[in-house]
Protein backbone atom coordinates (compact mmCIF):
# COMPACT_ATOMS: atom_id res chain seq x y z
CA UNK A 1 0.00 0.00 0.00
CA UNK A 2 1.27 3.53 -0.80
CA UNK A 3 2.18 5.99 1.93
CA UNK A 4 0.21 8.79 0.24
CA UNK A 5 -3.19 8.63 -1.47
CA UNK A 6 -4.41 11.08 -4.11
CA UNK A 7 -7.92 12.37 -3.47
CA UNK A 8 -10.34 14.46 -5.58
CA UNK A 9 -12.68 16.58 -3.41
CA UNK A 10 -15.76 17.81 -5.32
CA UNK A 11 -17.73 20.16 -3.04
CA UNK A 12 -19.68 23.21 -4.26
CA UNK A 13 -19.91 24.91 -0.87
CA UNK A 14 -16.59 26.61 -0.04
CA UNK A 15 -17.29 26.57 3.69
CA UNK A 16 -18.14 22.86 3.62
CA UNK A 17 -15.06 22.20 1.49
CA UNK A 18 -12.78 23.92 3.99
CA UNK A 19 -14.41 21.96 6.81
CA UNK A 20 -13.82 18.65 5.05
CA UNK A 21 -10.21 19.56 4.28
CA UNK A 22 -9.71 20.38 7.94
CA UNK A 23 -11.14 17.02 9.01
CA UNK A 24 -8.83 15.18 6.63
CA UNK A 25 -5.80 17.14 7.80
CA UNK A 26 -6.61 16.68 11.50
CA UNK A 27 -6.78 12.87 11.39
CA UNK A 28 -4.55 11.82 8.53
CA UNK A 29 -1.59 14.17 8.56
CA UNK A 30 0.03 14.04 5.13
CA UNK A 31 -1.41 10.66 4.09
CA UNK A 32 -3.89 12.22 1.64
CA UNK A 33 -3.03 14.70 -1.15
CA UNK A 34 -6.27 16.50 -2.05
CA UNK A 35 -7.23 18.34 -5.25
CA UNK A 36 -10.29 20.58 -4.87
CA UNK A 37 -13.14 21.04 -7.34
CA UNK A 38 -16.34 23.07 -7.16
CA UNK A 39 -18.24 21.57 -10.11
CA UNK A 40 -18.93 18.11 -11.45
CA UNK A 41 -17.75 19.15 -14.92
CA UNK A 42 -14.37 20.02 -13.44
CA UNK A 43 -14.11 16.44 -12.14
CA UNK A 44 -14.82 15.04 -15.62
CA UNK A 45 -12.29 17.37 -17.25
CA UNK A 46 -9.58 16.54 -14.71
CA UNK A 47 -10.10 12.78 -15.06
CA UNK A 48 -9.95 13.04 -18.85
CA UNK A 49 -6.58 14.78 -18.63
CA UNK A 50 -5.21 11.67 -16.95
CA UNK A 51 -3.45 11.00 -13.72
CA UNK A 52 -4.02 8.34 -11.10
CA UNK A 53 -6.38 8.98 -8.20
CA UNK A 54 -7.23 6.67 -5.30
CA UNK A 55 -10.46 8.30 -4.11
CA UNK A 56 -13.18 10.75 -5.17
CA UNK A 57 -15.11 12.58 -2.42
CA UNK A 58 -18.25 13.74 -4.23
CA UNK A 59 -20.93 16.15 -2.99
CA UNK A 60 -24.37 14.69 -3.82
CA UNK A 61 -25.75 18.17 -4.58
CA UNK A 62 -23.28 18.59 -7.48
CA UNK A 63 -24.96 15.74 -9.38
CA UNK A 64 -28.23 17.71 -9.58
CA UNK A 65 -30.45 14.63 -9.18
CA UNK A 66 -28.75 12.74 -12.06
CA UNK A 67 -26.48 10.74 -9.81
CA UNK A 68 -26.75 7.45 -11.71
CA UNK A 69 -25.52 9.04 -14.93
CA UNK A 70 -22.81 10.94 -13.10
CA UNK A 71 -21.44 7.81 -11.40
CA UNK A 72 -21.55 5.89 -14.69
CA UNK A 73 -19.61 8.62 -16.49
CA UNK A 74 -16.97 8.76 -13.78
CA UNK A 75 -16.54 5.00 -14.00
CA UNK A 76 -16.27 5.17 -17.80
CA UNK A 77 -13.48 7.73 -17.61
CA UNK A 78 -11.68 6.36 -14.53
CA UNK A 79 -12.81 2.93 -13.30
CA UNK A 80 -10.20 2.55 -10.55
CA UNK A 81 -10.74 5.32 -7.93
CA UNK A 82 -13.01 4.61 -4.97
CA UNK A 83 -16.05 6.91 -4.68
CA UNK A 84 -17.59 8.31 -1.49
CA UNK A 85 -20.78 10.38 -1.85
CA UNK A 86 -21.46 13.02 0.81
CA UNK A 87 -25.01 14.25 1.32
CA UNK A 88 -26.81 16.73 3.52
CA UNK A 89 -29.77 14.31 3.69
CA UNK A 90 -29.76 11.04 5.67
CA UNK A 91 -31.51 8.69 3.23
CA UNK A 92 -30.80 4.97 3.79
CA UNK A 93 -32.67 3.88 0.63
CA UNK A 94 -30.60 6.27 -1.47
CA UNK A 95 -27.42 5.10 0.25
CA UNK A 96 -28.24 1.44 -0.51
CA UNK A 97 -28.99 2.21 -4.15
CA UNK A 98 -25.70 4.03 -4.52
CA UNK A 99 -23.75 1.16 -2.97
CA UNK A 100 -25.47 -1.17 -5.45
CA UNK A 101 -24.40 1.10 -8.31
CA UNK A 102 -20.75 0.81 -7.27
CA UNK A 103 -20.21 3.64 -4.77
CA UNK A 104 -17.99 2.52 -1.88
CA UNK A 105 -19.66 4.62 0.87
CA UNK A 106 -22.39 7.20 1.54
CA UNK A 107 -21.80 9.76 4.30
CA UNK A 108 -24.13 12.28 5.93
CA UNK A 109 -22.33 15.60 6.31
CA UNK A 110 -23.99 16.66 9.57
CA UNK A 111 -22.80 13.56 11.39
CA UNK A 112 -19.24 13.60 10.04
CA UNK A 113 -16.30 13.64 12.39
CA UNK A 114 -12.66 13.83 11.43
CA UNK A 115 -11.96 10.24 12.47
CA UNK A 116 -15.12 8.89 10.84
CA UNK A 117 -14.34 10.62 7.54
CA UNK A 118 -10.74 9.45 7.34
CA UNK A 119 -11.72 5.95 8.43
CA UNK A 120 -14.34 5.83 5.66
CA UNK A 121 -11.79 7.09 3.12
CA UNK A 122 -9.30 4.39 4.03
CA UNK A 123 -11.98 1.72 4.03
CA UNK A 124 -13.31 2.86 0.63
CA UNK A 125 -9.84 2.63 -0.90
CA UNK A 126 -9.37 -0.86 0.55
CA UNK A 127 -12.79 -1.95 -0.76
CA UNK A 128 -11.89 -0.67 -4.22
CA UNK A 129 -8.66 -2.67 -4.11
CA UNK A 130 -10.74 -5.77 -3.40
CA UNK A 131 -13.12 -4.97 -6.27
CA UNK A 132 -10.21 -4.53 -8.66
CA UNK A 133 -8.87 -7.91 -7.56
CA UNK A 134 -12.29 -9.47 -8.21
CA UNK A 135 -12.37 -7.87 -11.66
CA UNK A 136 -9.01 -9.50 -12.32
CA UNK A 137 -10.51 -12.86 -11.35
CA UNK A 138 -13.39 -12.24 -13.79
CA UNK A 139 -10.84 -11.51 -16.52
CA UNK A 140 -9.12 -14.80 -15.77
CA UNK A 141 -12.45 -16.65 -16.04
CA UNK A 142 -13.15 -14.92 -19.35
CA UNK A 143 -9.74 -15.98 -20.64
CA UNK A 144 -10.51 -19.58 -19.71
CA UNK A 145 -13.96 -19.45 -21.34
CA UNK A 146 -12.49 -18.03 -24.54
CA UNK A 147 -9.48 -20.31 -24.90
CA UNK A 148 -9.87 -23.64 -23.08
CA UNK A 149 -10.17 -26.52 -25.57
CA UNK A 150 -12.96 -28.20 -23.57
CA UNK A 151 -16.63 -27.32 -23.62
CA UNK A 152 -17.75 -25.46 -20.46
CA UNK A 153 -21.31 -24.40 -19.63
CA UNK A 154 -23.33 -22.78 -16.85
CA UNK A 155 -27.10 -23.36 -16.60
CA UNK A 156 -29.99 -22.13 -14.43
CA UNK A 157 -32.44 -24.31 -12.50
CA UNK A 158 -34.46 -24.94 -15.69
CA UNK A 159 -31.35 -26.11 -17.58
CA UNK A 160 -31.23 -22.96 -19.71
CA UNK A 161 -27.76 -21.82 -20.72
CA UNK A 162 -26.52 -18.69 -18.97
CA UNK A 163 -22.94 -18.91 -20.27
CA UNK A 164 -20.89 -21.27 -22.47
CA UNK A 165 -17.26 -21.41 -23.58
CA UNK A 166 -16.06 -20.50 -27.05
CA UNK A 167 -15.26 -24.17 -27.67
CA UNK A 168 -18.83 -25.26 -26.89
CA UNK A 169 -20.25 -22.47 -29.04
CA UNK A 170 -18.23 -23.86 -31.94
CA UNK A 171 -19.61 -27.35 -31.28
CA UNK A 172 -23.13 -25.85 -31.47
CA UNK A 173 -22.26 -24.02 -34.72
CA UNK A 174 -22.80 -20.61 -33.09
CA UNK A 175 -20.93 -17.49 -34.14
CA UNK A 176 -20.85 -16.17 -30.56
CA UNK A 177 -21.35 -17.89 -27.16
CA UNK A 178 -24.01 -15.31 -26.21
CA UNK A 179 -26.35 -16.82 -28.82
CA UNK A 180 -26.87 -19.83 -26.50
CA UNK A 181 -28.18 -17.76 -23.55
CA UNK A 182 -31.74 -18.75 -22.64
CA UNK A 183 -31.68 -21.86 -24.82
CA UNK A 184 -31.48 -25.54 -23.78
CA UNK A 185 -29.87 -28.73 -25.09
CA UNK A 186 -33.08 -29.35 -27.06
CA UNK A 187 -32.03 -26.49 -29.36
CA UNK A 188 -28.72 -28.17 -30.23
CA UNK A 189 -28.93 -31.95 -29.56
CA UNK A 190 -31.29 -34.78 -30.36
CA UNK A 191 -34.27 -35.06 -28.03
CA UNK A 192 -33.11 -38.33 -26.43
CA UNK A 193 -29.65 -36.95 -25.61
CA UNK A 194 -31.10 -33.63 -24.40
CA UNK A 195 -33.62 -35.43 -22.12
CA UNK A 196 -30.85 -37.57 -20.60
CA UNK A 197 -28.76 -34.45 -19.94
CA UNK A 198 -31.77 -32.74 -18.34
CA UNK A 199 -32.39 -35.72 -16.03
CA UNK A 200 -28.74 -35.72 -14.94
CA UNK A 201 -28.81 -31.98 -14.24
CA UNK A 202 -32.02 -32.21 -12.23
CA UNK A 203 -30.41 -35.00 -10.17
CA UNK A 204 -27.42 -32.76 -9.45
CA UNK A 205 -29.77 -29.90 -8.44
CA UNK A 206 -31.89 -32.20 -6.26
CA UNK A 207 -29.04 -33.96 -4.44
CA UNK A 208 -26.29 -31.35 -4.56
CA UNK A 209 -23.87 -34.11 -5.66
CA UNK A 210 -21.67 -33.92 -8.74
CA UNK A 211 -21.75 -36.40 -11.64
CA UNK A 212 -18.09 -36.82 -12.53
CA UNK A 213 -16.69 -38.00 -15.85
CA UNK A 214 -19.83 -39.54 -17.29
CA UNK A 215 -19.22 -41.01 -20.73
CA UNK A 216 -21.99 -40.07 -23.17
CA UNK A 217 -22.77 -40.95 -26.75
CA UNK A 218 -24.04 -37.79 -28.39
CA UNK A 219 -25.94 -37.89 -31.66
CA UNK A 220 -25.84 -34.55 -33.44
CA UNK A 221 -28.84 -33.22 -35.42
CA UNK A 222 -26.94 -34.01 -38.65
CA UNK A 223 -26.70 -37.67 -37.59
CA UNK A 224 -23.02 -37.68 -36.66
CA UNK A 225 -21.98 -39.37 -33.41
CA UNK A 226 -19.66 -38.04 -30.75
CA UNK A 227 -18.37 -39.52 -27.53
CA UNK A 228 -17.92 -36.96 -24.75
CA UNK A 229 -16.64 -37.18 -21.19
CA UNK A 230 -18.78 -34.93 -19.00
CA UNK A 231 -18.58 -33.69 -15.42
CA UNK A 232 -21.65 -31.91 -14.02
CA UNK A 233 -21.66 -30.04 -10.71
CA UNK A 234 -24.11 -27.93 -8.68
CA UNK A 235 -23.82 -24.16 -9.20
CA UNK A 236 -24.22 -22.39 -5.87
CA UNK A 237 -24.57 -18.73 -4.93
CA UNK A 238 -22.65 -17.04 -2.09
CA UNK A 239 -25.19 -18.35 0.46
CA UNK A 240 -24.63 -21.95 -0.61
CA UNK A 241 -27.99 -22.25 -2.34
CA UNK A 242 -28.06 -24.33 -5.55
CA UNK A 243 -29.06 -21.98 -8.39
CA UNK A 244 -28.22 -24.21 -11.35
CA UNK A 245 -25.50 -26.46 -12.73
CA UNK A 246 -22.16 -26.11 -14.51
CA UNK A 247 -20.03 -28.64 -16.29
CA UNK A 248 -17.11 -29.45 -18.51
CA UNK A 249 -17.07 -31.90 -21.43
CA UNK A 250 -14.27 -33.22 -23.57
CA UNK A 251 -14.65 -34.80 -26.95
CA UNK A 252 -13.21 -38.32 -26.63
CA UNK A 253 -14.58 -39.68 -29.89
CA UNK A 254 -11.19 -40.66 -31.27
CA UNK A 255 -10.19 -42.41 -28.06
CA UNK A 256 -13.51 -44.23 -27.87
CA UNK A 257 -13.35 -45.30 -31.52
CA UNK A 258 -9.85 -46.60 -31.08
CA UNK A 259 -10.97 -48.45 -27.94
CA UNK A 260 -13.84 -50.12 -29.76
CA UNK A 261 -11.98 -51.08 -32.96
CA UNK A 262 -8.40 -51.76 -31.85
CA UNK A 263 -8.54 -54.49 -29.24
CA UNK A 264 -4.75 -54.64 -29.10
CA UNK A 265 -4.66 -51.02 -27.83
CA UNK A 266 -7.30 -51.62 -25.15
CA UNK A 267 -4.90 -51.58 -22.22
CA UNK A 268 -3.16 -48.41 -23.38
CA UNK A 269 -6.46 -46.60 -23.93
CA UNK A 270 -7.77 -47.67 -20.52
CA UNK A 271 -4.68 -46.25 -18.85
CA UNK A 272 -5.09 -42.93 -20.73
CA UNK A 273 -8.72 -42.79 -19.72
CA UNK A 274 -7.88 -43.28 -16.02
CA UNK A 275 -5.11 -40.66 -16.24
CA UNK A 276 -7.57 -38.24 -17.80
CA UNK A 277 -10.05 -38.83 -15.01
CA UNK A 278 -7.40 -38.33 -12.37
CA UNK A 279 -6.17 -35.16 -14.06
CA UNK A 280 -9.66 -33.67 -14.15
CA UNK A 281 -10.24 -34.50 -10.48
CA UNK A 282 -6.90 -32.94 -9.54
CA UNK A 283 -7.68 -29.79 -11.54
CA UNK A 284 -11.07 -29.44 -9.85
CA UNK A 285 -9.61 -30.00 -6.39
CA UNK A 286 -6.70 -27.61 -7.06
CA UNK A 287 -9.00 -24.84 -8.23
CA UNK A 288 -11.23 -25.21 -5.17
CA UNK A 289 -8.23 -25.08 -2.85
CA UNK A 290 -6.81 -22.11 -4.75
CA UNK A 291 -9.99 -20.09 -4.41
CA UNK A 292 -10.44 -20.98 -0.75
CA UNK A 293 -6.86 -19.94 -0.05
CA UNK A 294 -7.26 -16.59 -1.86
CA UNK A 295 -10.46 -15.77 0.00
CA UNK A 296 -9.02 -16.70 3.40
CA UNK A 297 -5.78 -14.82 2.79
CA UNK A 298 -7.62 -11.77 1.48
CA UNK A 299 -9.94 -11.66 4.47
CA UNK A 300 -7.11 -12.03 6.99
CA UNK A 301 -4.90 -9.43 5.29
CA UNK A 302 -7.49 -6.82 4.30
CA UNK A 303 -9.68 -6.80 7.40
CA UNK A 304 -8.37 -8.70 10.39
CA UNK A 305 -4.84 -7.28 10.48
CA UNK A 306 -5.91 -3.62 10.16
CA UNK A 307 -8.51 -4.16 12.88
CA UNK A 308 -5.88 -5.66 15.17
CA UNK A 309 -3.54 -2.72 14.59
CA UNK A 310 -6.34 -0.22 15.28
CA UNK A 311 -7.24 -2.13 18.46
CA UNK A 312 -3.61 -1.95 19.67
CA UNK A 313 -3.58 1.78 19.02
CA UNK A 314 -6.82 2.40 20.89
CA UNK A 315 -5.65 0.25 23.82
CA UNK A 316 -2.44 2.28 23.95
CA UNK A 317 -4.35 5.56 23.98
CA UNK A 318 -6.68 4.32 26.72
CA UNK A 319 -3.75 3.18 28.86
CA UNK A 320 -1.91 6.47 28.48
CA UNK A 321 -4.90 8.82 28.67
CA UNK A 322 -5.81 10.60 31.89
CA UNK A 323 -9.28 9.20 32.71
CA UNK A 324 -11.80 11.94 33.44
CA UNK A 325 -9.55 14.74 32.22
CA UNK A 326 -11.30 14.94 28.87
CA UNK A 327 -14.77 13.45 28.73
CA UNK A 328 -14.90 13.83 24.96
CA UNK A 329 -11.67 11.85 24.58
CA UNK A 330 -12.89 9.14 26.96
CA UNK A 331 -16.18 8.80 25.09
CA UNK A 332 -14.46 8.77 21.68
CA UNK A 333 -12.02 6.02 22.71
CA UNK A 334 -14.83 3.97 24.20
CA UNK A 335 -16.90 4.36 21.01
CA UNK A 336 -13.92 3.37 18.84
CA UNK A 337 -13.30 0.29 20.97
CA UNK A 338 -16.94 -0.75 20.67
CA UNK A 339 -16.78 -0.24 16.91
CA UNK A 340 -13.63 -2.38 16.63
CA UNK A 341 -15.22 -5.17 18.68
CA UNK A 342 -18.32 -5.01 16.52
CA UNK A 343 -16.28 -5.15 13.30
CA UNK A 344 -14.26 -8.09 14.67
CA UNK A 345 -17.48 -9.91 15.50
CA UNK A 346 -18.77 -9.35 11.97
CA UNK A 347 -15.52 -10.74 10.51
CA UNK A 348 -15.86 -13.85 12.69
CA UNK A 349 -19.46 -14.38 11.58
CA UNK A 350 -18.49 -13.88 7.93
CA UNK A 351 -15.75 -16.49 8.32
CA UNK A 352 -18.32 -18.91 9.70
CA UNK A 353 -20.74 -18.05 6.88
CA UNK A 354 -18.03 -18.70 4.27
CA UNK A 355 -16.76 -21.87 5.97
CA UNK A 356 -16.33 -25.06 3.99
CA UNK A 357 -18.78 -27.06 6.07
CA UNK A 358 -16.23 -29.25 7.83
CA UNK A 359 -17.85 -30.56 11.00
CA UNK A 360 -16.47 -32.16 14.16
CA UNK A 361 -19.28 -34.70 14.34
CA UNK A 362 -20.06 -36.74 17.43
CA UNK A 363 -23.07 -38.70 18.63
CA UNK A 364 -24.83 -36.30 21.02
CA UNK A 365 -27.91 -36.14 23.23
CA UNK A 366 -29.72 -33.08 21.88
CA UNK A 367 -31.33 -32.36 25.27
CA UNK A 368 -27.88 -31.88 26.82
CA UNK A 369 -26.85 -29.55 24.00
CA UNK A 370 -29.97 -27.43 24.56
CA UNK A 371 -29.32 -27.31 28.32
CA UNK A 372 -25.77 -26.11 27.59
CA UNK A 373 -27.10 -23.24 25.43
CA UNK A 374 -29.66 -22.21 28.09
CA UNK A 375 -26.95 -22.18 30.78
CA UNK A 376 -24.85 -19.80 28.68
CA UNK A 377 -27.79 -17.38 28.57
CA UNK A 378 -28.71 -17.60 32.27
CA UNK A 379 -27.38 -14.17 33.17
CA UNK A 380 -29.28 -12.46 30.34
CA UNK A 381 -32.48 -14.35 31.17
CA UNK A 382 -32.30 -13.49 34.87
CA UNK A 383 -31.46 -9.82 34.29
CA UNK A 384 -34.51 -9.44 32.04
CA UNK A 385 -36.78 -11.60 34.23
CA UNK A 386 -37.53 -13.99 31.37
CA UNK A 387 -38.64 -17.48 32.29
CA UNK A 388 -37.60 -20.62 30.41
CA UNK A 389 -39.85 -23.67 30.24
CA UNK A 390 -38.23 -26.90 29.01
CA UNK A 391 -40.13 -29.90 27.68
CA UNK A 392 -37.56 -32.56 26.87
CA UNK A 393 -38.54 -35.86 25.27
CA UNK A 394 -37.67 -38.82 27.46
CA UNK A 395 -36.69 -41.15 24.62
CA UNK A 396 -34.99 -38.72 22.23
CA UNK A 397 -32.57 -40.61 19.94
CA UNK A 398 -28.97 -39.41 19.79
CA UNK A 399 -27.88 -37.70 16.57
CA UNK A 400 -24.53 -36.99 14.91
CA UNK A 401 -23.79 -33.24 15.19
CA UNK A 402 -21.04 -30.72 15.76
CA UNK A 403 -21.92 -29.69 19.31
CA UNK A 404 -20.26 -26.25 19.23
CA UNK A 405 -21.93 -25.25 15.98
CA UNK A 406 -25.39 -26.33 17.10
CA UNK A 407 -24.91 -24.44 20.39
CA UNK A 408 -24.06 -21.42 18.23
CA UNK A 409 -27.34 -21.82 16.30
CA UNK A 410 -29.34 -22.21 19.54
CA UNK A 411 -27.71 -19.13 21.08
CA UNK A 412 -28.52 -17.06 18.00
CA UNK A 413 -32.18 -18.15 17.95
CA UNK A 414 -32.71 -17.76 21.71
CA UNK A 415 -30.96 -14.38 21.76
CA UNK A 416 -33.40 -13.19 19.11
CA UNK A 417 -36.27 -14.44 21.30
CA UNK A 418 -34.86 -12.60 24.33
CA UNK A 419 -34.50 -9.38 22.35
CA UNK A 420 -38.08 -9.73 21.06
CA UNK A 421 -39.41 -10.12 24.62
CA UNK A 422 -37.50 -7.18 26.06
CA UNK A 423 -38.37 -7.41 29.75
CA UNK A 424 -40.47 -10.26 31.13
CA UNK A 425 -42.25 -12.96 29.19
CA UNK A 426 -41.29 -16.58 28.64
CA UNK A 427 -39.48 -18.92 26.27
CA UNK A 428 -40.55 -22.54 25.86
CA UNK A 429 -38.01 -25.05 24.53
CA UNK A 430 -39.33 -28.43 23.36
CA UNK A 431 -37.42 -31.41 21.97
CA UNK A 432 -39.19 -34.25 20.25
CA UNK A 433 -38.89 -37.03 17.71
CA UNK A 434 -41.67 -37.07 15.14
CA UNK A 435 -42.70 -37.81 11.55
CA UNK A 436 -43.15 -34.95 9.10
CA UNK A 437 -46.54 -34.39 7.52
CA UNK A 438 -47.20 -33.18 4.00
CA UNK A 439 -47.66 -29.53 5.07
CA UNK A 440 -44.25 -29.51 6.76
CA UNK A 441 -42.19 -30.26 3.65
CA UNK A 442 -43.35 -27.32 1.55
CA UNK A 443 -40.99 -24.33 1.13
CA UNK A 444 -41.30 -21.56 3.70
CA UNK A 445 -39.83 -18.13 4.38
CA UNK A 446 -36.99 -19.59 6.43
CA UNK A 447 -35.81 -22.11 3.87
CA UNK A 448 -34.34 -20.67 0.66
CA UNK A 449 -33.04 -23.92 -0.78
CA UNK A 450 -36.32 -25.74 -1.37
CA UNK A 451 -37.72 -28.86 0.29
CA UNK A 452 -35.08 -30.67 2.38
CA UNK A 453 -37.24 -33.38 3.92
CA UNK A 454 -39.73 -35.89 2.58
CA UNK A 455 -43.24 -36.49 3.78
CA UNK A 456 -43.27 -39.29 6.38
CA UNK A 457 -39.58 -38.83 7.21
CA UNK A 458 -38.58 -39.20 10.88
CA UNK A 459 -36.87 -36.15 12.36
CA UNK A 460 -35.51 -34.88 15.67
CA UNK A 461 -36.67 -31.35 16.37
CA UNK A 462 -35.94 -28.50 18.77
CA UNK A 463 -38.79 -25.97 18.98
CA UNK A 464 -38.15 -22.59 20.62
CA UNK A 465 -41.34 -20.58 21.26
CA UNK A 466 -41.45 -17.06 22.65
CA UNK A 467 -44.37 -14.99 23.91
CA UNK A 468 -43.26 -11.87 22.03
CA UNK A 469 -45.08 -9.79 19.40
CA UNK A 470 -44.14 -11.94 16.41
CA UNK A 471 -42.48 -10.90 13.14
CA UNK A 472 -44.26 -8.73 10.54
CA UNK A 473 -44.92 -10.51 7.27
CA UNK A 474 -42.74 -8.20 5.18
CA UNK A 475 -39.86 -8.80 7.59
CA UNK A 476 -40.27 -12.57 7.89
CA UNK A 477 -39.29 -13.13 4.27
CA UNK A 478 -35.95 -11.32 4.79
CA UNK A 479 -34.72 -12.68 8.12
CA UNK A 480 -32.22 -15.08 6.52
CA UNK A 481 -30.76 -12.41 4.22
CA UNK A 482 -27.17 -11.46 5.13
CA UNK A 483 -26.94 -8.21 7.14
CA UNK A 484 -30.71 -7.82 7.43
CA UNK A 485 -31.66 -6.80 10.94
CA UNK A 486 -34.43 -4.85 12.65
CA UNK A 487 -32.27 -4.13 15.68
CA UNK A 488 -30.82 -0.67 16.32
CA UNK A 489 -27.34 0.08 14.98
CA UNK A 490 -24.71 -1.59 17.10
CA UNK A 491 -27.03 -4.25 18.53
CA UNK A 492 -27.01 -6.77 15.69
CA UNK A 493 -24.97 -7.68 12.62
CA UNK A 494 -27.79 -9.27 10.63
CA UNK A 495 -25.74 -12.46 10.25
CA UNK A 496 -27.00 -14.57 13.14
CA UNK A 497 -29.83 -16.36 11.34
CA UNK A 498 -27.88 -16.41 8.06
CA UNK A 499 -25.01 -18.25 9.73
CA UNK A 500 -27.42 -20.42 11.73
CA UNK A 501 -29.21 -21.53 8.56
CA UNK A 502 -25.86 -22.30 6.89
CA UNK A 503 -24.72 -24.37 9.88
CA UNK A 504 -27.96 -26.35 9.79
CA UNK A 505 -27.44 -26.98 6.07
CA UNK A 506 -24.01 -28.39 6.88
CA UNK A 507 -25.83 -30.88 9.16
CA UNK A 508 -28.29 -31.74 6.32
CA UNK A 509 -30.90 -30.12 8.52
CA UNK A 510 -32.95 -26.97 8.43
CA UNK A 511 -33.66 -23.87 10.50
CA UNK A 512 -37.25 -22.62 10.26
CA UNK A 513 -38.75 -19.45 11.73
CA UNK A 514 -42.49 -18.77 11.69
CA UNK A 515 -45.15 -16.85 13.57
CA UNK A 516 -47.40 -18.87 15.89
CA UNK A 517 -51.16 -18.52 15.53
CA UNK A 518 -51.44 -17.95 19.29
CA UNK A 519 -48.82 -15.17 19.15
CA UNK A 520 -45.05 -15.01 19.30
CA UNK A 521 -42.49 -16.80 17.16
CA UNK A 522 -41.48 -20.43 16.81
CA UNK A 523 -37.96 -21.26 15.67
CA UNK A 524 -37.42 -24.92 14.76
CA UNK A 525 -34.18 -26.84 14.28
CA UNK A 526 -34.87 -29.99 12.24
CA UNK A 527 -32.41 -32.91 12.06
CA UNK A 528 -32.77 -36.15 10.16
CA UNK A 529 -33.32 -39.00 12.58
CA UNK A 530 -30.70 -41.74 12.22
CA UNK A 531 -32.06 -45.08 11.03
CA UNK A 532 -32.70 -47.71 13.65
CA UNK A 533 -30.10 -50.49 13.38
CA UNK A 534 -30.72 -54.22 13.73
CA UNK A 535 -31.29 -55.55 17.21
Amino acid sequence: MPDVYRVMLAEGDLKARDSILGMISDSSGSQFVVEEFGKLTEIFERLQRGGEFDLILLDFALMDGEWVGAIERIRQIAPDPAIIVMSAVDDEDLALRMIQEGVQDFLVKQSLTSRALVRSMRRAIELMHVEVALAHERDLLQAIMENIPQGIYFKDLRSRFIRISRNLAGAFNLADPSEAIGKTDLDFLTESHARTALEDEQQVIRTGNAIVNKEEKATQPDGSTLWVLTTKMPLRNHRGRVIGTFGISRDVTELKTAQEHLSTAHERLSKSYEELKEMQLQLIAAEKMNMAGRLAAGLAHEIKNPLAMIRIGVDFLMQNANPGADEGMDMTLKTMLEGIDRASGIVMELQTFAASGALALACENLDEVVRNAIELLQHELLSREIGVITRFAADLPKISIDRKKIVQVLLSVMTNAIDALGEGGSITVTTRSRVLGAAEVSPNAGNRSGVRFREGEAVVAVEIDDSGPGIPGETLSKIFDPFFTTKPTGQGTGLGLTVGSKLMEFHEGELRVENRTEGGVRSTLLFKQPPVGPA
